[in-house]
């Protein structure tokens, strides 16, 4: 290395910098593209039923609190009538967003799971049934 002068070191080591960042921007480049087909199945298939699945949770939990409103003695017909009319949307509202979720596709452990929930969900609806009337 001691007979190589200072500028042909300069030169080289420039080379040899520009190709290890050249190639760094390549790999990059490649990788950038395979996220973007993950990025469409994040953003297609797997947040509308996240967010789905998000708003049963939340009708879930209206229903459970017009139920429990509803079994307070001192409510007024009035009260009442409006905890009813909410319990109907609420149950709408739910049986929108899951008939949506059942229209997408989902994995073995997401369809096993989905069809635990629904079991246990019927079970409940006729408790919840029972409790309203």
């Amino acid at each position: 290395m001691k007979n190589i002068r200072l500028g042909t070191k300069l030169v080289g080591g420039f080379i040899v910098t520009a190709t290890i960042a050249l190639f760094i921007g390549l790999l990059g480049i490649y990788e950038m593209r395979g996220l973007s087909g993950h990025i469409h199945v994040i953003g297609d298939e797997a947040m509308p039923g996240m967010r789905s699945l998000l708003q049963i949770e939340s009708e879930m939990k209206t229903l459970e609190t017009s139920v429990r409103t509803l079994l307070n003695p001192y409510l007024s017909g009035e009260e009442r009538e409006a905890e009813y009319r909410n319990i109907e949307a609420a149950r709408e509202r739910y049986r929108e967003r899951a008939e949506f979720y059942e229209k997408l596709e989902r994995s073995g452990d997401e369809e096993r799971f989905w069809n635990e929930y629904k079991a246990a969900v019927r079970d409940a609806a006729e408790t919840n049934n029972r409790i309203v009337q």
